[in-house]
């Protein structure tokens, strides 16, 4: 099933932002299986880059949420 909704998050170096906005959306979510969340940094974002490489699905776990859960994370 293809997500209902997606939510597009340009960052740089503002991963707390983006830890703050997802998982709010998250929360307040009737049915997170319908939302994809694609984030876009630039590659020279070493910041951004190192956070989803390495605590990404943590944060996911931490949210209660998986990856089928809230569709795919684009990274």
């Amino acid at each position: 099933m293809k997500p209902k909704i997606s939510i597009m998050f340009p960052t740089r170096k503002r991963t707390d932002a983006l830890i703050k906005s997802v998982a709010s959306l998250l929360h307040f979510a009737h049915d997170t299986a319908n939302i994809e969340f694609l984030i876009v940094y630039d590659n020279d974002d070493a910041e951004s880059r190192e956070f989803f490489a390495n605590e990404w699905e943590p944060f996911l776990a931490q949210t209660k949420a998986t990856s089928k859960e809230i569709g795919r994370a684009h990274v």
